[in-house]
């Protein structure tokens, strides 16, 4: 009972995140539920949800996706999908933790300490190597986000094209991962039970989070310095606890 409270609190805050940023899902979940879950327990939920919340939203804004740029990410994340659940299956959960606090850390303070926003041409071949490996980092500890946020981040796009592009291309990838998910059997009984318990507190999650962006985007108020410090220190707690492990 207890878990399952430590569970659903983690899984409204990564909720309320991502249907208001666009992204963060993983970030926050995986990170903070693999201080107390099995990562192949962490991750797989993690993803069930990322599907449950990115699809809907991507179809609420439709009208802005990038469809060229997600194409190209699509065709680079497949191969990476598979090579990211073996990794998953065959790594120590030590080894893979250190890697995504390092991950966090580093993603966060690039957005951080940046002062001008610069704008790349759209690259066909470099769009397809983002989505590699984001699908490596997606199917191995869910952290698919940071080289996708990247790298819209760097394409003249609007905020809102920028939201929709990344919603779209998540909701394709954790698809895919999770029907690998399901075709490897490793979508066992507490999971299913997690997800049960837990459900409520993403419904409210990413309602409020829906309601919070609208509010955010209409008084142009900016809010990522303050998840982004907040994530930031998360992955120097998560490096630091498990380095010490795997030296």
């Amino acid at each position: 009972m207890l878990e399952a409270t430590w569970v659903s609190l983690v899984i409204g805050i990564a909720a309320f995140v991502q249907s208001c940023a666009g992204f963060g899902f993983a970030l926050i979940s995986v990170p903070v539920l693999a201080l107390f879950l099995d990562l192949k327990v962490a991750v797989p939920l993690t993803v069930f949800y990322s599907v449950l919340l990115c699809v809907p939203l991507s179809f609420i804004m439709r009208q802005d996706i990038q469809k060229k740029a997600v194409l190209f990410l699509t065709l680079g994340t497949t191969p990476g999908m598979f090579i990211g659940v073996e990794f998953l299956k065959r790594a120590k959960p030590e080894y893979v933790l250190v890697f995504m606090g390092f991950i966090l850390f580093f993603y966060c303070a690039y957005e951080l300490l940046k002062r001008k926003t610069t704008f790349i041409n759209f690259n066909s071949f470099a769009t397809m190597f983002i989505g590699l490996i984001s699908g490596i980092l997606g199917a191995s500890v869910g952290e698919s986000g940071p080289p996708i946020v990247v790298y819209a981040s760097a394409q003249n796009w609007t905020s809102d094209q920028i939201k929709s592009t990344i919603l779209c291309f998540f909701s394709i990838q954790m698809a895919g991962i999770l029907m690998v998910y399901i075709f490897d059997g490793m979508y066992h009984k507490q999971i299913m039970e997690l997800g049960i318990n837990t459900f409520p507190a993403f419904v409210v999650g990413g309602l409020l989070g829906l309601l919070t962006y609208r509010s955010i985007k209409s008084n142009q108020v900016t809010y990522h310095r303050i998840i982004y410090s907040m994530l930031m220190l998360n992955g120097v707690y998560i490096f630091f606890s498990n380095i010490v492990k795997v030296i």
